[in-house]
């Protein structure tokens, strides 16, 4: 579909039952994991604290995202259909497409890393890494990292995105699903996470944008979605690559928030071009 298209707005239901499932989806969601939240608060001993730490946040986040693919079956189910129209279709089009993504993701980062040393905002530590527990580390995270890619995915560019085009423009619906998938990451950090909406609603935007042009499918948005995210988890974790103290935040964003940098910014916005012309 042209994503700036002309659309027909005699031709479509009202625009409350498409809220109302949408709605209905995270409200549901949400209830059947609180169970699985006060299970982890009460065997893990933990204080809840906000925003939500790391160690944390990942065993809430995983648990979270387990209920997500069979709660979406169950809705494709209701609706007489299956996932594959949300754009999960096993076979060689999704893997091609996670693949083609996740390389660009991670040389796109790989690019940035070089720019910030280049600059001088970065310093490069190789030492620092550790063979064959920093393979087993990037093992790790690089499942973790699928994971969460193809469930948000399935979700906001998939689930979400089916939902809006029904009765909105294809224009209004990479802006609407783009500000839902920003505002939904507030509930792991709050307000201190407001920084970084304009690059999630940016990055939200080039992941639909891969959506259409990988044919409708979600492999090459997941696989763009996992490069970034791997690549950004695995140079955190190894230290290869560290922000020097005297960089400038208005340039490399602040820390921990990697989306508040025009860096970043830039990249994404590059890839989103490089995906429409080409792909």
């Amino acid at each position: 579909m042209d994503l700036l298209s002309p659309i027909d707005w005699n031709h479509f239901p009202d625009q409350g039952f498409i809220w109302l499932t949408i709605g209905g989806f995270f409200i549901v969601w949400f209830l059947l994991w609180l169970p699985l939240a006060g299970l982890f608060w009460v065997y893990s001993r933990q204080q809840p604290q906000f925003p939500v730490p790391s160690e944390q946040k990942i065993p809430l986040l995983v648990s979270l995202y387990l209920l997500a693919p069979g709660l979406l079956w169950l809705y494709a189910h209701q609706a007489n259909t299956t996932l594959g129209t949300y754009g999960w279709q096993w076979g060689e089009g999704l893997f091609i497409g996670v693949l083609s993504g996740a390389g660009c993701g991670i040389a796109g980062v790989g690019l940035l890393s070089t720019v910030q040393v280049v600059g001088n905002w970065s310093t490069l530590q190789p030492s620092k890494i550790n063979w064959l527990p920093g393979i087993g580390t990037a093992i790790a995270v690089g499942a973790l990292t699928l994971f969460v890619s193809a469930v948000e995915e399935l979700v906001f560019r998939g689930f979400v995105v089916n939902q809006l085009q029904i009765s909105y423009s294809p224009l209004s619906v990479l802006l609407i699903s783009s500000c839902i998938f920003a505002l939904l990451h507030l509930v792991w950090d709050g307000p201190a996470g407001a920084p970084q909406l304009p690059g999630l609603i940016l990055m939200g935007a080039v992941l639909l944008v891969a959506r259409h042009a990988n044919g409708g499918l979600l492999g090459l948005p997941c696989g763009l979605h996992w490069g970034w995210i791997w690549s950004l988890a695995v140079l955190d974790t190894t230290g290869i690559v560290t922000q020097r103290l005297a960089a400038p935040p208005w340039l490399v964003g602040r820390a921990g928030q990697p989306l508040t940098s025009p860096l970043v910014l830039g990249l994404l916005a590059t890839t989103g071009a490089l995906v429409w012309s080409f792909w």
